[in-house]
């Protein structure tokens, strides 16, 4: 199935710009250090997050930002409502000028507006995402959820949710993604299989990932408005 709905693209983008949004993402994580990442308990221990993460969006006119609800309690699921907490930033102009040759590419695919998108960073072996299905409140309607894959190469696996007692536990596709291999979760896939960085010791070094997503619910910190916007384009 995954196979036929292209989940994964090889050679997104084309070798010269390929290199030059390396070189954003290097600049960008210039001065953000492994050792400051957050720390927090796990089973009565202090663990450190295993990976890093920056938040950036395009801001409207009005002064609008396409708005991320996040909350360690509610991750692994897309439908519990939790409360505001965005630690988001507005795109610049140099950001949306390197950026946007991506963003269209991905509209072409999804026929939604992208304007949110995570920038990661996995660094040894052991850094990686748990298996979670990306969080529904604030996504458009019917839209896919990307991500780009830069630098040195990881285990991606989608799987079945164990939740659900319809489908098979053991279902899961495991992809070895690859330095410009791109990952389309549609929204139906969303809803019903989760995904995961899996650890391992095989595959280390730098990776970068762009996570793309069109975000319908849109905030402005300044006067607390709220908006909701129709993504698709």
């Amino acid at each position: 199935m995954f196979e036929e709905r292209k989940t994964r693209r090889s050679n997104f983008l084309p070798p010269d710009l390929l290199e030059m949004v390396r070189d954003k993402l290097d600049e960008l994580y210039a001065e953000v250090r492994v050792e400051d990442r957050p720390t927090f308990l796990s089973r009565g221990k202090v663990a450190m997050n295993r990976r890093d993460a920056l938040w950036y969006a395009i801001p409207t006119s009005d002064g609008f930002l396409p708005h991320y609800r996040a909350s360690t309690a509610s991750y692994g699921s897309p439908h519990i409502k939790i409360k505001k907490a965005d630690d988001t930033k507005a795109m610049d102009n140099n950001m949306l000028e390197w950026m946007q040759p991506i963003i269209d590419r991905l509209e072409q695919i999804s026929g939604h507006k992208i304007n949110h998108f995570v920038f990661h960073r996995y660094v040894g072996y052991e850094d990686k995402i748990g298996a979670h299905h990306d969080k529904t409140q604030d996504l458009g309607d019917g839209s896919t959820i990307f991500s780009l894959s830069i630098g040195n190469p990881r285990r991606f696996d989608i799987l079945a949710d164990t939740k659900d007692k319809w489908i098979e536990k053991n279902e899961r596709e495991t992809f070895i993604v690859k330095d410009n291999d791109l990952i389309c979760m549609p929204w139906d896939i969303n809803q019903v299989y989760r995904h995961t960085i899996v650890p391992c010791k095989k595959y280390s070094g730098v990776r970068y990932s762009i996570t793309a997503r069109s975000k319908c619910t849109l905030y402005n910190k300044e006067s607390k408005e709220q908006k909701i916007i129709n993504t698709k384009l």
